[in-house]
């Protein structure tokens, strides 16, 4: 019978659906929820300074211990399972039993940016991170177990075990997917639709719909 709360990190790079994955998950999970981890940030104003692009940059220190606090406090409520969604979760230094990454291709990636107004070179950046899987790989060895999802089936498998697994319920484990955009990456600059420049990855005629 299961007697703690299960904690579960679904992180990814910005745009790859983490919070959508995160709803999902809490809906199919009775008596759980989610901690989103930007909303910590805001709320409590744990914030550095602002880079660059002009975005906030979180004291993650600060915000690992208002999270981990935020954690203990639902553990104690009975909470079946707690769900921590951001891409700086892997660098709160704290530890899960399960982890979720977000995977997204890479033209559909660039789409869903470009609708929020990103600037180019925080596109390309976030490009580049989403190709090299660079929050997955951040989040090796802070979790018991780790899933990479790319598609609906992948979602439905990882949800369905870990719901089953919070309900004390033998689970069916998911396939461990080994996800690989380089691939595409490659495809996109051989196209001509990236090309590095002063060291750094960027935009340049890219037809997301091509």
């Amino acid at each position: 019978m299961k007697t703690k709360t299960i904690s579960v990190a679904v992180v990814g790079t910005p745009g790859t659906g983490k919070s959508v994955f995160a709803r999902k998950l809490a809906s199919a999970t009775p008596n759980s929820s989610v901690i989103e981890v930007n909303d910590v940030a805001k709320s409590m104003r744990l914030f550095v300074g602002t880079d660059v692009h002009g975005t906030k940059i979180a004291d993650t220190k600060r915000l690992g211990v208002a999270v981990r606090k935020e954690l203990v406090k639902r553990a104690s409520t009975g909470e079946s399972a707690t769900v921590v969604v951001g891409h700086l979760v892997p660098y709160l230094g704290l530890k899960f039993d399960l982890a979720v990454v977000t995977r997204c291709g890479l033209k559909e990636l660039l789409r869903r940016l470009e609708k929020r107004h990103y600037p180019e070179q925080k596109i390309s950046e976030n490009i580049l991170c989403e190709a090299m899987d660079c929050v997955g790989s951040d989040m090796i060895g802070r979790a018991g177990e780790t899933y990479e999802v790319a598609t609906a089936q992948d979602s439905k498998e990882v949800i369905d075990y870990i719901a089953d697994t919070a309900a004390g319920r033998r689970p069916k484990k998911p396939r461990l997917n080994e996800i690989d955009m380089m691939k595409e990456m490659y495809q996109l600059i051989k196209a001509g639709s990236f090309d590095f420049g002063e060291g750094k990855i960027r935009k340049s005629k890219v037809n997301p719909k091509s």
